[in-house]
């Protein structure tokens, strides 16, 4: 894994643990879009752009 993709991994993995201690879990679809998101698929714009439920 190259640096930008465990600099992904790794602000992922505080988000994850950011939600988990405010008491929530990510859905099953959001841990998918993360790890498009990691994996290079998506860019931070189309991570972070607001999806319909």
């Amino acid at each position: 894994m190259t640096c930008p993709g465990r600099c992904r991994q790794a602000a992922c993995d505080y988000a994850h643990a950011s939600v988990g201690l405010e008491g929530f879990k990510p859905s099953q679809t959001d841990e998918k879009h993360a790890a498009r998101f990691i994996a290079r698929e998506i860019d931070l714009a189309e991570f972070v752009a607001p999806r319909s439920r």
